[in-house]
């Protein structure tokens, strides 16, 4: 949350990324919705969390890779094309992938 704070919302607005933001900080211990995980950051540069293989992962977005796993979730991603890039990456960890909007993925 301190990472993206300093570029969003607190309050929610203007953007929908503000929205999503606030939206995440109330709920983030909501037990309905929200499930806590723990991930390991570990001072290797092939690897960046203890619960990932050497990958070449984009390193700013390793932490939800590594959230992925350790929570055994799907991935719900909406333009950012590393997750489609690298797609044998997700199938070793056995990660799926709902692309949203897939034409922008690509």
């Amino acid at each position: 949350m301190d990472e993206y704070a300093k570029h969003l919302s607190y309050a929610g607005n203007p953007g929908v990324g503000d929205m999503f933001f606030k939206y995440l900080h109330d709920n983030q211990y909501a037990q309905k919705n929200i499930e806590l995980v723990t991930i390991t950051p570990i001072d290797d540069e092939n690897l960046g969390f203890a619960e990932l293989p050497v990958n070449n992962f984009d390193p700013s977005d390793r932490k939800f890779l590594a959230t992925a796993v350790a929570a055994r979730a799907q991935v719900v991603n909406a333009t950012d094309s590393d997750w489609a890039e690298q797609q044998e990456l997700m199938n070793q960890l056995n990660i799926t992938v709902q692309q949203l909007c897939p034409d922008s993925c690509q």
